[in-house]
């Protein structure tokens, strides 16, 4: 017979019960464990993954975070490569480089590890916070049983975050250090923030230095990826609720009394105005990654009411997460704003109503839009496609909500609301939950392999975005597959006739196969749709002088240079279809220019000497000669002796 203490232990298990004096020793101890061996296995194909899509740009064609050196830190503190500005996650490149050269292993590797550090930060913040929000529930009273329940729900929230769907871009992706680093820092910064927030020993010292603390690890956090600039908000949040450190109306907060919580965000804010000024130097109008254009307010709101709608959305419902980004609705943008923006703004204005009895759903919904609030389309300026990697830090809140949601089970059980068997069932429901995020986290890393699983991906499941075939055509030229590139382009175009660099780009593999008619016709489909596009043109007149069409070659040149007088390649090509024409004096004006803008240009000196030979004008034709054999590009022997010959023979003789 069997053991009837061994069968209660065993019912014990099973039920999720909490009973016994050394339990909570043993969860305790064990959950930070389950929370990295689970996150750990659930991104472990990440491990074995290539460079992807723009690591091409930012790690595999750059050479300038290969070591630290006072070089190699100067670029990382002043280079807004990629489009960001973002020093300490070149830093974390650079030592990857040192330690595993361009092995893609220790970079996915360090993303992994900063996500599991993560993973742990929030374990111990829903902690304190979930501890906080229940804190005058009769659930609360320092038991051994409160706590095993507490750390149970905290390791529920941590899970539902580390194992999300959402994360795998992050994690997988090995450019996207900037979120993973940023994450961590940001979760540290609330951490350290929260442990001087509910320092109540007296000791001043202590407390001013773990605020010193969180506000080094918030600048940390800013120099690992802008979007973190409204976490003073958010702290101001927490004050609110769970911390309750502001309470009343928000008129009273400048009081003697409150003054001292809001002066704390003062440093936070200060911190966040030299970040703001370079991103806004970044993205001002002209520069390299200035928006394409400024869309009117009303596509700005619609943008963001969208993005707001499909980010919760695919939190609940994690299913097709498309890697780097969703298209846009096409419908008429008053038609999105009204469709999604009524709803929103009556589910804010409800929830600010009912605040007194549900401030925890208030406070995770202002976080959650004050986080996202820097990459939606009204701070954006531009369109741009929603992107897994933004739910980094704004779902956090949602994480707090799943565990408080565990949390408020418990108590409902405790009162008697809830019978133990719908508490078993909900449990395992969870369970199951956390299982399935972590299993479909787990098949969407092997997404991420490289490049090209991850555009075939895309494509296999959403046809609708014409960049994605762009993109697969591009990865295909860059592998020399053509023909593969000319079908992804041409599908391309036909998803979206107006995309102007499809139309480029395909002229452009045209152009590889001396396919001269097609590509001409890309390239002015390219200009129909473009008018100021300067390499359309020049391609356009290259293609053209290679079918022997050259005046209209010029045309297309000239057309160019009066786009964008400083192209070089396009006075290079010029200068050469005049010199096919005979034309050797503009072809001597062309070179010319060039040399204007890069005086040490060997061969173009060389050029320009053949060229003022054959205008017989041999005093500067030796000139330009001499010149470009002192920068190491000497002209063909027979033209040099001639031009030496020609000169000597015209100089004046005594």
């Amino acid at each position: 017979m069997a053991d009837p203490k061994e069968n209660g232990r065993r019912r014990g298990i099973l039920a999720f019960t909490f009973k016994g004096s050394n339990t909570y020793g043993h969860i305790g101890f064990l959950l930070p464990f389950l929370i990295l061996i689970a996150t750990t296995a659930t991104f472990f194909p990440a491990l074995g993954n290539g460079f992807a899509v723009d690591d091409r740009i930012a790690l595999l064609e750059n050479a300038d975070y290969h070591g630290l050196s006072a070089s190699n830190l100067r670029w990382m503190f002043t280079t807004f490569h990629t489009g960001q500005y973002h020093p300490l996650v070149w830093v974390s490149f650079a030592v990857d480089y040192l330690v595993w050269g361009m092995d893609p292993f220790g970079y996915h590797l360090a993303n992994l590890v900063l996500h599991m550090a993560s993973a742990l930060l929030l374990y111990v913040i829903a902690r304190i916070l979930l501890r906080s929000a229940f804190i005058d529930d009769e659930l609360h009273g320092g038991t051994e049983l409160w706590r095993e329940k507490l750390s149970l729900a905290a390791a529920v929230a941590a899970l539902f975050f580390a194992l999300h769907p959402l994360r795998v871009e992050v994690v997988a992706w090995a450019v996207e250090r900037q979120d993973a680093l940023s994450g961590f820092f940001f979760l540290l910064t609330i951490l350290l923030y929260l442990l001087a927030a509910k320092r109540q020993d007296g000791r001043v010292t202590a407390r001013r230095l773990l605020l010193v603390a969180s506000i080094g690890c918030y600048v940390l956090a800013l120099l690992s990826k802008v979007i973190v600039v409204t976490l003073p908000v958010v702290l101001l949040v927490l004050d609110v609720y769970p911390l309750r450190r502001l309470k009343g109306n928000p008129l009273n907060w400048i009081s003697r009394r409150f003054r001292p919580v809001l002066l704390e965000k003062v440093p936070y804010a200060l911190v966040v105005l030299p970040f703001v000024f370079v991103t806004t130097l970044i993205r001002a109008p002209g520069t390299e990654y200035a928006p394409d254009y400024d869309s009117l307010p009303v596509e700005r709101v619609a943008q963001s009411f969208f993005e707001l709608v499909h980010y919760l959305w695919k939190t609940v419902v994690p299913v097709r997460i498309l890697p780097t980004g969703y298209p846009m609705a096409s419908v008429n943008t008053w038609g999105m704003t009204i469709a999604m923006g009524v709803p929103i703004v009556a589910v804010t204005i409800a929830l600010i109503v009912f605040r007194r009895r549900i401030p925890w759903l208030l406070a995770v919904w202002v976080s959650y839009v004050t986080m996202l609030s820097p990459v939606l389309g009204f701070a954006y300026g531009a369109p741009q496609f929603p992107a897994n990697r933004y739910t980094y830090h704004s779902c956090v809140g949602w994480a707090m909500l799943a565990g408080g949601g565990l949390l408020y089970l418990f108590r409902s059980e405790q009162r008697g609301r809830m019978g133990k068997a719908t508490i078993r069932i909900i449990l395992g429901a969870t369970v199951v939950g956390i299982f399935s995020l972590g299993a479909l986290s787990w098949r969407q890393t092997k997404v991420w392999g490289n490049t090209e699983t991850v555009w075939k991906y895309v494509i296999a499941n959403e046809r609708r975005i014409g960049i994605s075939h762009l993109n697969m055509g591009n990865y295909y030229y860059q592998v020399g597959q053509v023909e593969q590139a000319v079908i992804e382009y041409a599908h391309a175009i036909r998803v979206k006739p107006h995309m102007v660099e499809a139309h480029y780009a395909l002229g452009i593999v045209l152009g590889e196969k001396h396919d001269w008619d097609l590509a001409i016709s890309a390239y002015e489909a390219a200009i129909r749709l473009k008018p100021d596009f300067a390499n359309a043109y020049n391609n356009l007149g290259f293609a053209l002088a290679r079918k022997g069409e050259q005046e209209r070659a010029i045309a297309a040149f000239e057309q160019a240079v009066a786009i964008d007088p400083a192209n070089v390649r396009v006075l290079l090509n010029l200068g050469y279809t005049y010199t096919q024409l005979g034309d050797h004096g503009r072809a001597a004006s062309a070179f010319a220019k060039i040399i204007e803008l890069d005086p040490e240009n060997a061969l173009v000196h060389g050029d320009l000497a053949a060229s003022y030979y054959r205008l017989k004008n041999y005093e500067r034709a030796m000139q330009h000669a001499e010149r470009a054999e002192q920068l190491g590009a000497g002209l063909k022997e027979e033209l040099a002796d001639e031009i030496r010959r020609a000169a000597s023979e015209a100089a004046p003789k005594q």
